[in-house]
């Protein structure tokens, strides 16, 4: 999070960050909870917990356009997300 405070302040620009909780993320609320997003971070994280959550926020930001910044296993979370990945993976488990 410093480092995006600190690439706002260089560039002259307003950080406002809004925490959305990938555990209790739920499909019928991800457009209200990130339609104001103009970028959309999805850290890390170990297990399952809050996988779904993740991949409902990759889906949104890459349907509509919005930059996704995924660390770790927020970035392993786009590969579920698309469909284009699920012809080669019979029987995908989560």
């Amino acid at each position: 999070m410093e480092a995006l405070k600190h690439g706002a302040i260089y560039h002259g620009k307003n950080l406002e960050i809004i925490w959305v909780d990938a555990e209790t993320l739920k499909e019928e609320e991800i457009t209200s909870r990130l339609e104001a997003a103009d970028g959309v971070l999805v850290p890390g994280g170990f297990g399952i917990r809050g996988i779904e959550g993740k991949i409902l926020s990759a889906r949104y930001s890459r349907e509509n356009n919005v930059p996704y910044l995924g660390l770790c296993l927020g970035l392993q979370s786009l590969w579920p997300s698309s469909p284009a990945t699920w012809p080669a993976c019979l029987a995908p488990t989560l």
